[in-house]
């Protein structure tokens, strides 16, 4: 990772992380808790899904960089972060099924998701800060953006939890959200 990469990742990771805090700032429990419909996630099912996700996210692209006996593989986005940033910002607009495993689930009490959020990303900024690892040797699938290498990975981190920050926004924004 070029000195400038790693810059853009941890400008990426603390915009993220400032604007989702800034967004969960002062909510009351039962602004956490609102569900503006069947089928769609509360406030804090989204902060518990962010929170799931980035600690998995890590955990693999930490595990694909030890092995040592995959090949090198650039990934279908090689050369192009700036298309793909694009695409993941227009993909705000869609609507995705998340895997299983890091579906909402209740995991946690509301007073411990800002916590584990915050253990998350300064898991993830120590990570950027101290890698010297060659992060566009490895590529890992995504289910809608494709191979990406570790490096993407990063990047997606930040998309995912401004993805889901707007989200809570929306939700924030309903006429019947709590007051």
């Amino acid at each position: 990772m070029t000195p400038a990469e790693r810059e853009s990742l941890l400008q990426d990771l603390d915009q993220s992380r400032e604007a989702l805090l800034r967004t969960v700032d002062g909510l009351t429990p039962q602004q956490f808790e609102y569900r503006e419909a069947a089928g769609r996630w509360t406030a804090a099912e989204c902060l518990e899904h962010i929170d799931v996700a980035e600690f998995g996210m890590m955990r693999w692209l930490e595990n694909a960089l030890a092995d040592a006996s995959k090949p090198p593989h650039a990934g279908d986005w090689a050369g192009k972060d700036d298309a793909l940033r694009q695409t993941m910002l227009e993909s705000r607009q869609l609507r995705f099924e998340a895997p299983e495993t890091i579906l909402p689930t209740g995991r946690w009490p509301l007073a411990e998701l800002v916590p584990k959020f915050e253990s998350a990303r300064q898991r993830t900024r120590a990570f950027v800060v101290a890698s010297n690892d060659d992060l566009r040797c490895r590529s890992l699938p995504h289910p809608k953006f494709g191979l990406l290498d570790c490096y993407q990975w990063l990047l997606l981190i930040s998309h995912h939890c401004d993805r889901h920050r707007t989200q809570i926004e929306k939700l924030k924004s309903s006429p019947a959200f709590p007051q």
